[in-house]
């Protein structure tokens, strides 16, 4: 009896071959062998593809090919638990079947029934064995042998892309709600045969995303634990929407972060390792986000020069804040400012203060007062008071004013300040 096999590339496996020569001198015993072809010729079929069988049976005398013979398809496990008739075929007169017999390798198509596949990695896929089998035929009245052979089904993961959809800008202190998609970019091959792959991209039900975010923006996704959002299964929202996945973060700043700005590769989501049917994958974003709603009191004033004299001019910055102590930034809304003076005596030079186009900050100029003493003023945003800076007015000797009970006890003061120190430093005041 005549065995035919040989080695070939992925692409084109041999199958070993099982002849059934049933009672002796009494049936013409066969050969049956098969290819198998794949999507890509270097590569292992990976799931949600197909692949062709195609197999050839012969007479083990003539090596003629065998027309019109039955030849039947069976997908297993190497458990045992998974038993599934693809379906059959006739042979031409070739002996092969035209066209191959495709396998589409995808869980829910009719022929795997309640089975399931499942990929491995690329360097360790999961084997399921492809029987192609001949019971036996009597053809143009000779009766003929059964014979089989099997062909490993080598199955990889699918490679697919993680999207990061929605969530990619939001406000300091309120919930950010990030969604993310799991995207098979060729698709399903069709569980009617008529591709070997889909015909676009589509995204994945049923698939478990990982969500982080890089809160203090150092790089590392797991310190502090609340970086990790959370897990999320795929769903649609209808039949005709996308598949995603969903979390809410909590942007209120813990320890000062998460600060206000645009943070580089700040969302992470991930496919894990764990998935039966596709490739680990991973994708990120940049997160933008803006400072919370304008708190005049968080709101920061300072002066230029820091110690000015008296009958100098000084240069007062606003530096507005959120209620967390963001600084709100050149693209912030605009606001209109004031600083005015509520104690201690000099004067501002315009009715209010002019915005920074490249910081966003706001200054406003003030004539100080002739005699050394601490002015008071008070930030006013939108109407709204806001925080207050003491600006200490300083003779140009260095003397500084104090608070006294009448003016005469002040001047007195004064005058002996600014004699000791012109004593020490032999100078006159």
């Amino acid at each position: 009896m005549k065995t035919a096999s040989s080695f070939l590339l992925p692409s084109a496996l041999a199958l070993g071959v099982t002849l059934f020569p049933g009672a002796a001198h009494a049936q013409q015993a066969t050969s049956l062998s098969a290819t198998l072809r794949t999507v890509d010729p270097e590569k292992d079929p990976a799931y949600s593809d197909a692949v062709d069988v195609m197999p050839v049976l012969t007479r083990t005398d003539t090596e003629g090919p065998v027309v019109g013979a039955t030849l039947e398809f069976y997908l297993r496990d190497t458990a045992g638990n998974m038993n599934a008739y693809v379906g059959s075929a006739v042979t031409d007169d070739e002996g092969r079947i035209n066209p191959a017999m495709r396998i589409p390798l995808v869980n829910g198509c009719d022929f795997l029934g309640n089975a399931t596949l499942t990929g491995g990695p690329l360097d360790a896929p999961v084997e399921y064995p492809l029987e192609v089998l001949f019971a036996g035929d009597t053809i143009n009245g000779e009766p003929l042998a059964g014979s089989s052979t099997t062909v490993p089904i080598r199955l990889v993961k699918e490679t697919v892309q993680v999207k990061i959809i929605a969530g990619t800008s939001g406000r300091v202190g309120e919930p950010l709600t990030i969604k993310a998609t799991v995207e098979d970019l060729d698709g399903d091959a069709p569980c009617d045969r008529s591709a070997m792959t889909g015909d676009r991209a589509q995204t994945l039900v049923g698939r478990t995303l990982a969500f982080f975010l890089d809160y203090n923006s150092d790089g590392d996704f797991s310190d502090p634990p609340r970086e990790f959002l959370g897990n999320d299964v795929t769903e649609r929202d209808n039949a005709d929407s996308d598949a995603y996945a969903s979390v809410v973060a909590d942007t209120t700043p813990q320890g000062g972060t998460p600060r206000a700005g645009v943070r580089d590769n700040a969302l992470l989501v991930q496919l894990p390792a764990n998935d039966p049917l596709y490739l680990a994958a991973s994708g990120s974003s940049r997160l933008v986000l803006e400072p919370a709603a304008l708190d005049p009191q968080k709101s920061t004033l300072t002066v230029e020069p820091e110690k000015p004299t008296a009958g100098s001019s000084v240069k007062i910055i606003a530096t507005l804040r959120d209620a967390f102590g963001n600084e709100q930034g050149p693209d912030a809304a605009e606001h209109v400012v004031q600083i005015v003076v509520e104690e201690g005596g000099g004067r501002m030079v315009e009715a209010k203060a002019t915005r920074d186009p490249e910081t966003g900050r706001y200054f406003q100029f003030m004539e100080g007062p002739a005699q050394p003493s601490t002015v008071k003023v008070r930030l006013m945003v939108d109407g709204q008071s806001g925080s207050s800076l003491d600006i200490e007015f300083t003779s140009a000797c260095g003397c500084r004013s104090t608070r006294s009970s009448g003016p005469e006890g002040a001047m007195a003061f004064l005058v002996a300040a600014c004699a000791l120190g012109a004593r020490r430093r032999k100078t006159l005041c």
